[in-house]
C-alpha cells in the first residue's frame, strides 16, 4: 500500500498543520526544534519532523 503523506511540506502548509503563525514556525526552525531544507529559495520541512514535533507537544 502506498502512503500518500508528503515527504516535504512548505512553510505555508506547515503553519496550517501546526496551527501557528509564520513567525512562530521560523522561531522553531531557528531554535532547531524543526528540521529545514532549502530547495533553491524555498524553505521546506520534512513531514516526519512535523509529525515528531506534534507528537511531542501533544504528550
Amino acid at each position: 500500500m502506498i502512503d500518500k503523506k508528503p515527504l516535504l511540506v512548505n512553510t505555508h502548509d506547515a503553519c496550517n498543520m501546526l496551527g501557528c503563525q509564520r513567525t512562530k514556525l521560523f522561531q522553531y526552525l531557528r531554535e532547531g526544534v524543526l528540521e529545514r531544507r532549502k530547495l533553491g529559495r524555498i524553505t521546506v520541512i520534512p513531514y516526519e519532523s512535523l509529525k515528531r514535533f506534534a507528537e511531542e507537544i501533544a504528550a
